[in-house]
């Protein structure tokens, strides 16, 4: 069983799939929201980083959301640090442009 699942999010709407249909997981317990800035881009929006956690707590889950800055490292193993650091079970992530 999955307890914690880290959710890594570009706050795009593929990677905001995984949010939305947590629930269909059995045995998760607790969400985290992981976002990795890059040193170029915008903060991200506010709006968006309090809906999504609100979705998140509506269906039952507590939720904290953690933000990485860029320190020179692959987003890929930010998210990794990210999971190791919460002690997440499972990484939950969007997928665009299949096919």
């Amino acid at each position: 069983m999955f307890r914690k699942v880290l959710i890594p999010t570009d706050l795009s709407g593929a990677s905001m799939s995984p949010a939305e249909r947590i629930g269909e997981i059995p045995g998760v317990h607790e969400v985290v929201l992981f976002h990795a800035r890059s040193s170029a881009a915008p903060l991200p929006d506010a709006g968006l980083l309090r809906r999504v956690p609100e979705t998140l707590q509506q269906q039952g889950f507590p939720v904290s959301v953690v933000i990485a800055e860029d320190d020179g490292t692959p987003v890929a193993e930010r998210i990794l640090r990210a999971a190791a650091d919460t002690g997440a079970d499972l990484i939950a992530m969007g997928v665009r442009d299949q096919g």
